[in-house]
């Protein structure tokens, strides 16, 4: 399934200016939706930082490809984060700052990890020493969020939880992932700082695969605490795999060995089989299972499937390159499930995307191509609200919307992919 076609890259590019002009709103430096929908809030529909997070990370990547043609987009979306920046706590609360605001999170919904994230790719590609220094600011508050005791360990949810709180994947996962790239800036950051960076990306690591990775290789979300005593939750997001493999990758270059090369490969493994529970095994034909959550999920195991197959499949690494077999297959499954997207997601009216990967429960329209594509035409339409304007009653009786989360989730995550489209 090699191919040299590069509209997937193109498609990208073109969907984070189009996701930028309708969502973004320069008169008040802000992201927001046409209508009430979710991750908005009252009174004009303004987005919570997460959704923002996602589409400034997708800016960054087309400002990657496309070096000047989207800077002042990039200053644009990094200014309208800057409103939600605590004054108090030096990190980014869940809504704008205002005094007395605490709710902080080190990643989930309100998602400093991403923030940092987007923050660094922002560095690397203006060379803005501004966002550098926001993002060391960000990371050490990420750094203050392990839990040192080791019962149960990882990175707590929210900066004011309960030692019972629970200990989530993303959290760990996103938060290694943002430490682990400030540590690989040479020039700028403090040794101490790049140090207790690669320190927590290897805690952190090591964490989710003795805590949280299940037998199949997935990883498992997170950890709650109930009657007394630490409970795995068992959902397996393709985010959760995704940013432990990228986790585990940027390990790799900074402190090669055997255990993470197999460990990122047992991961990789899992995360392409459609056997597995990150493919929606509800439907019968395995070629046409496709991952079961949302775009703006699965754009983190596409980042992590590209960096692993940039870290491993290297003719430098002689007899520990990756096996060509597994590289070709991983290449083809990121391949297959852009296209899909591509294809089945797209809304043609503004050239906006939905976010469920399941076609199942957007609408209609894409229940027929569902039945279509897999033949089963006995499923009936289960209505995501999520792809719904917010509301009183049935969630197939309100408008269908397209969210931030959406269409950044699927920009970034094309941006991401079209490299091994056009390789």
């Amino acid at each position: 399934m090699a191919s040299t076609d590069d509209s997937v890259s193109r498609e990208g590019l073109a969907l984070t200016k189009r996701m930028f002009n309708y969502f973004y709103e320069p008169a008040k430096n802000q992201f927001a939706a046409k209508y009430p929908s979710s991750d908005t809030t009252t009174p004009d529909n303004g987005y919570f930082v997460w959704p923002v997070a996602v589409a400034v990370e997708a800016i960054v990547e087309a400002e990657r490809i496309a070096p000047g043609q989207y800077t002042q987009m990039l200053d644009d979306g990094l200014a309208a984060i800057e409103v939600y920046r605590s004054k108090e706590f030096s990190a980014y609360c869940s809504w704008h700052d205002y005094p007395g605001n605490d709710d902080i999170y080190y990643v989930e919904e309100d998602d400093n990890a991403q923030i940092a994230i987007a923050q660094i790719g922002a560095y690397e590609v203006t060379r803005n020493q501004t966002y550098l220094d926001r993002a060391m600011t960000v990371v050490k508050f990420l750094l203050t969020g392990w839990d040192d005791t080791g019962s149960p360990g990882g990175i707590r949810w929210h900066r004011g939880t309960s030692p019972t709180a629970e200990r989530n994947a993303c959290s760990t996962a996103e938060a290694a992932t943002a430490c682990l790239r400030l540590s690989q800036i040479k020039e700028g950051v403090p040794a101490d700082l790049s140090a207790s960076c690669i320190d927590l990306g290897e805690k952190a690591t090591i964490w989710l695969l003795k805590t949280l990775q299940d037998k199949d290789g997935l990883v498992r979300d997170g950890l709650s605490w109930r009657d007394g005593s630490w409970h795995i939750n068992p959902t397996k997001w393709t985010y959760n795999t995704g940013s432990t493999l990228s986790a585990l990758s940027l390990l790799y270059r900074l402190k090669p060995s055997s255990d993470i090369r197999r460990n990122a490969i047992g991961l990789a493994t899992p995360a392409i089989d459609a056997s597995k529970a990150l493919f929606d095994r509800t439907v019968a034909n395995p070629e046409t299972r496709y991952w079961w959550d949302s775009t703006f999920f699965s754009q983190l195991l596409v980042e992590g499937l590209v960096l692993f197959l940039e870290v491993f499949d290297q003719e430098a690494l002689g007899d520990q390159r990756l096996n060509q077999k597994l590289a070709a297959d991983v290449r083809n499954e990121v391949i297959r499930q852009t296209l899909y997207v591509k294809e089945f997601l797209r809304d043609e009216v503004d050239g906006l995307y939905f976010r469920s990967l399941r076609l199942y429960t957007i609408g209609q329209d894409q229940l027929e191509s569902y039945r279509k594509l897999t033949g089963d035409r006995g499923r009936q339409l289960e209505a995501d609200a999520g792809e719904r304007e917010n509301g009183q009653g049935e969630a197939t009786q309100r408008r269908l919307v397209k969210t931030l989360l959406g269409s950044g989730g699927v920009a970034r995550g094309m941006l991401l992919a079209g490299s091994l489209l056009s390789s």
